[in-house]
């Protein structure tokens, strides 16, 4: 309604001071932290290290049917277990053309009954 005219006219000559040393530190919450991996051995490294390869390559290229078979043909056959993390993780990131591509195509062509529980 009315306007107080005596606050419009201040100024403030003051400048920011540091009130304390934290006041200089970056932010806690702005800093990023880089996860440390741990693993069991070394077969476990490379296990891992397979894995993620494996599913960097499915993401690439768009078809985990392709990337598994080439995978089989190179090592004579796949471990159920990857087969199966591969399949859960996809799910869990909601890919479900992945999923049922491996399902429907190529499950049986990697492990057997593989997709009767997921």
């Amino acid at each position: 309604m009315h306007a107080n005219p005596f606050i419009a006219n201040i100024k403030i000559h003051r400048r920011l001071e540091v009130v304390s040393m934290g006041m200089l530190s970056p932010r806690k919450f702005l800093q990023k932290r880089r996860k440390v991996e741990l693993f069991k051995d070394a077969s476990d490294e490379a296990d891992q290290k397979n894995w993620r390869r494996l599913m960097k390559q499915i993401e690439d290229t768009g078809s985990a049917v392709s990337v598994l078979r080439r995978e089989r043909i190179k090592k004579d056959g796949l471990p159920r277990d990857l087969v199966l993390g591969t399949l859960v993780r996809f799910k869990q990131l909601k890919k479900w053309d992945i999923v049922s591509e491996v399902c429907n195509k190529g499950a049986s062509a990697f492990c057997v009954n593989c997709c009767d529980n997921y």
